[in-house]
């Protein structure tokens, strides 16, 4: 009998995941890698700090490799993030977001701290690790996540996560980059330098 979910849903399986300061690999990143890099038809993020370089990479090479994939990034508006080097690392990388044909979207309505992802309305990752350097290095911190695959739950993700917090959310245009719109992104030059920093204080 497969695991039950909260409110009757169907979970075909359910797999722990973790990371703790050794020299293993990360389990959390692999495994975010390999959902990301073999997601067929659509991704979901939702994550309070989305910018560790693999991730990233990851990503537009999924973009890249299948045009057709639609990917939805949720994180949080510069007014909430009080910390400035993790705003500009993550909004460093929007341009190239938008160039691929992902969206990206900050949500306006309070910091949001929900660390969700979906893949092919079929995966679900949900926990403890921020999408950066300190969840994601091998040697760093403890984290742990669970790896569900059920379609269900995915759908309702999709209904009452990503479509309800897109609504609280303002959509990042091509026009907010480049310096065309009013509302323009103070998007920064210096993104190697912010995740060099980044990566030395995330200890």
């Amino acid at each position: 009998v497969p695991p039950v979910a909260p409110r009757g849903i169907s979970v075909l399986s359910a797999r722990v995941i973790k990371n703790e300061p050794s020299s293993r690999t990360n389990e959390i990143r692999k495994t975010f890698l390999d959902r990301i890099l073999t997601a067929e038809r659509s991704i979901f993020i939702e994550n309070p700090f989305l910018y560790h370089p693999a991730i990233v990479e990851a990503l537009l090479a999924a973009k890249r490799g299948r045009p057709l994939l639609h990917v939805t990034l949720i994180v949080p508006a510069g007014r909430w993030n009080q910390n400035k080097l993790t705003y500009d690392a993550q909004q460093y990388h929007y341009s190239a977001y938008l160039d691929a044909g992902l969206e990206v979207f900050e949500y306006q309505n309070h910091f949001t701290h929900l660390k969700l992802a979906t893949f092919d309305m079929r995966w679900v990752i949900v926990g403890s690790a921020n999408l950066n350097f300190r969840s994601l290095e091998d040697d760093k911190d403890f984290e742990a996540c669970v790896l569900i695959e059920s379609e269900e739950l995915a759908r309702d993700i999709d209904r009452e996560v990503r479509a309800e917090d897109i609504r609280w959310s303002r959509r990042i245009a091509p026009e907010d980059v480049n310096g065309a719109s009013l509302r323009s992104l103070r998007v920064r030059s210096r993104g190697p330098r912010t995740l060099l920093a980044l990566a030395a204080r995330e200890l």
